[in-house]
């Protein structure tokens, strides 16, 4: 009785996994090699290996749901991801993802909807023991888009080279092992995106960590171009227009260039309301915000489907004691504010509004930046209080920055800071070594361990 509750029902991922493996198999050859299959859920995948070679094999299934909500961070466009190069394809089916490998080291991957394609980069991988380049030439869809980037960096630097410019496209992560590195030529406010964009390149253009603008499918001498009046010449959208006949600039990108920030971002938002299903039920709220002298000095993003009020306009946010606000299904009281998640407050959309102004009427200025624009100078401040010769730095990890100080020896550390101000952590980090450590408390005191680690004092 009840034995049909025992029968095990295979999932998509493992039935394409046991169909490459079975394709495997079939091939000439193939019987040298050694085979395992493994998984459980959504993840399964095939090892196969010769001598100090081996391919891990990650097999997915896809399915496309026009009825998925997306949730995750609106109500903030400094936080979209920079849109250039071309769209994502969605389908339908199987994907095959390799990473090759010898003695254990990933040596590079690649990634496939065509089986039979995947099946004979693995005879070529392990059988006939082909090098980096003969695998490349064999397979397009081995390493390809690192392999388009480095051809795009090498174009385009030749041409920004005769500019004489000081700034150069850089690959964000060189490992050919890592598939999903991206180029980007980085000044101190401005920054562009280089991407592959059908048979030529697209570039975008932003400011202060946001997209203002971007070029389709243009040749590297004109990429070089716009880099150079954008970046080297400080130009503004409105130069990069004249120069590209099909330029795609955000039409509210001047109040920004102007550093009127709070404006651009209540300008972003509200337009963003009028067809995202989380800032819909704000709408009201936010048109009452815009035309607001206080609050929409303020600004916000969504988490879930919170509205949250920030002081920084970048992530990590700076909302330390500001309220989250919830939608109701009272017309009456159509939100409610918390300031700790615990008790809320149910109120009319004139009461809320009358609450916030209250409650932001006492904070200091709302600033255009992240929580880690303010710790890169508290930092700084706090190592020149305790008498350190370092000096913490700002990285650039792709349209973001991160608060660093690091050594010649290998030696690095990494600060972060998440709503209460009085808290820094940091980690530390030392080339060779898997193990990391962090600390987490007062400004001085983190300022102090951290000058010691990098001294090679600890």
């Amino acid at each position: 009785m009840f034995n049909f509750l025992k029968k095990k029902i295979m999932r998509e991922e493992e039935r394409i996994a046991q169909d490459l493996l079975i394709f495997l198999k079939s091939k000439e050859g193939t019987g040298k090699l050694n085979f395992e299959i493994e998984g459980a859920g959504v993840h399964w995948g095939i090892e196969a290996s010769s001598e100090s070679r081996s391919i891990s094999i990650s097999c997915f299934n896809y399915e496309i749901n026009d009825s998925a909500m997306v949730m995750g961070m609106r109500g903030n466009a400094h936080l979209s991801k920079v849109n250039v190069g071309k769209p994502n394809q969605f389908f339908s089916g199987a994907e095959y993802y390799a990473n090759y490998k010898i003695e254990s080291e990933s040596q590079t991957t690649g990634r496939t909807r065509n089986k039979e394609d995947m099946v004979e980069s693995v005879v070529d991988w392990l059988l006939e023991n082909v090098d980096l380049d003969t695998l490349h030439t064999n397979h397009d869809f081995v390493d390809t888009r690192r392999r388009a980037l480095i051809k795009i960096r090498d174009e385009v630097n030749s041409q920004l080279e005769t500019f004489n410019s000081k700034y150069l496209s850089k690959l964000d992560n060189e490992s050919p092992s890592y598939e999903f590195a991206e180029l980007w030529v980085h000044s101190d406010d401005k920054a562009c995106k280089l991407a592959q964009g059908g048979e030529a390149i697209s570039c975008a253009f932003l400011k202060e960590r946001t997209q203002l603008a971007c070029v389709e499918n243009a040749t590297a001498s004109t990429i070089a171009e716009g880099i150079n009046l954008w970046i080297n010449l400080n130009g503004t959208t409105k130069d990069l227009s004249k120069l590209f006949p099909d330029f795609i600039a955000d039409p509210n990108a001047e109040p920004f260039e102007k550093c009127n920030h709070a404006v651009w971002h209540w300008s972003q938002v509200l337009k963003q309301a009028e067809y995202d299903e989380i800032l819909m039920v704000y709408k009201p709220l936010i048109e009452r915000i815009v035309k607001h002298p206080k609050l929409s000095q303020f600004f916000s993003f969504t988490s879930l489907h919170r509205l949250c009020l920030s002081r920084s306009s970048l992530y990590p946010f700076d909302t330390d004691g500001l309220p989250l606000i919830y939608p109701n299904d009272s017309k009456e009281k159509p939100y409610s504010i918390t300031y700790d998640d615990e008790k809320y407050e149910e109120l009319s959309l004139d009461d809320l509004v009358s609450t916030l102004e209250e409650n932001v009427s006492l904070e200091p200025k709302p600033y255009f930046g992240s929580l880690d624009d303010y710790l890169f100078i508290a930092l700084n401040n706090a190592l020149e209080e305790i008498g350190s010769p370092h000096e913490a730095e700002k990285e650039f990890d792709k349209q973001w920055v991160e608060v660093i100080m690091k050594n010649n020896d290998g030696r690095k550390c990494e600060f972060s800071i998440f709503g209460n101000k009085e808290k820094v952590r940091v980690d530390f980090y030392e080339e060779g070594l898997n193990e990391t450590r962090y600390y987490k408390g007062p400004i001085l005191e983190v300022a102090r361990k951290a000058s010691e680690w990098i001294s090679n004092e600890e």
